[in-house]
């Protein structure tokens, strides 16, 4: 692969998500206002975290397939709040078994010899003893403005995440465009290593069997086993190929996080291999120099969809 295939691909416009992202969505009809907030940031799944007030739990399901719908993957917070207008008809009702719980309480503590009076105002402070509702709203119509809010939210979050997604793409590829050049520098250096060792073989050779006469034949047969067995060509081919096959699916775009998170693995299994079967100062650096670009990639790709 050359850079003017690399380059082909930097000019491209990608719709590739990233994990991170924010909105927020507001809705109103008659008095009540449903705000929703949303946060995303990276996750191997799709986690939501979703925590509504006792007396909207009903619209869990519906919040929640919303955001399914739309995110594949990423740690998603959702932070709800609800308000009505100061005109807006509301019923306030004494929750009477409660109530009665909690005076069956204060009883047996001045029975145990608890002092201090309790008033009805602090009763009326307790949690769940007066329960708003609305007197003639109904959950359907409830429904349907949590899902508006909900819905803008998304639109938000997902404008954001394809902005944040063009510039991780882009810096994916420089990223991938080094990894291709340090391979070409690996492929000069693993060539240089052989026939400098075939030089090292050689002379040793001479050295030892300096006395009697050198069979030439015998050298280039032991060179040639070395060499063969520090051949990297191979692993060469598999990276390039494994570097194809990213480009393409940068260009498929979508959710493909996973995807590239699994080649990015490939092509370090491939250095791995490289860096045992050569020994040589110069190739050994240009591997961790490598090494360090594709673990940077992997890093990258930890934040795409």
């Amino acid at each position: 692969m050359n850079k003017s295939v690399i380059s082909n691909f930097l000019n491209k416009d990608y719709s590739l998500p990233s994990m991170t992202g924010y909105g927020k969505g507001v809705s109103e009809k008659n008095g009540r206002k449903v705000s929703i907030e949303i946060r995303t940031v990276n996750h191997r799944f799709l986690d939501i975290q979703l925590k509504l007030p006792r007396e909207f739990q009903f619209a869990d399901e519906t919040i929640r397939k919303i955001i399914t719908a739309s995110f594949h993957r990423g740690h998603v917070d959702v932070f709800f709040n609800f308000e009505r207008d100061e005109k807006s008809n509301v019923l306030m009702k004494i929750n009477e078994p409660l109530v009665l719980q909690y005076n069956e309480l204060i009883q047996k503590l001045y029975s145990l010899g608890c002092k201090g009076e309790f008033t009805v105002g602090e009763m009326l402070r307790l949690p769940d003893v007066v329960k708003i509702s609305d007197n003639y709203v109904d959950e359907g119509e409830l429904i349907n403005i949590i899902a508006d809010a909900t819905n803008k939210a998304v639109k938000e979050v997902t404008i954001m995440r394809l902005t944040e997604g063009r510039k991780l793409i882009k810096a994916l590829l420089e990223i991938a465009s080094d990894i291709l050049k340090k391979t070409a520098e690996i492929e000069v250096q693993s060539s240089l290593f052989e026939n400098t060792y075939r030089e090292k073989l050689e002379k040793k050779m001479k050295e030892i069997l300096a006395p009697t006469e050198i069979d030439e034949k015998r050298i280039i047969s032991e060179a040639a086993i070395v060499a063969e067995r520090s051949s990297v060509s191979e692993e060469i081919v598999r990276i390039h190929a494994h570097a194809e096959h990213m480009l393409e699916i940068l260009d498929d775009g979508g959710p493909v996080g996973k995807r590239l998170d699994f080649l990015a693995q490939e092509i370090l299994r491939e250095c791995n291999t490289i860096a045992s079967k050569v020994d040589d100062a110069k190739s050994l650096k240009v591997i961790v120099d490598f090494k360090a670009s594709v673990e940077s990639f992997r890093e990258q790709i930890q934040n795409v969809e």
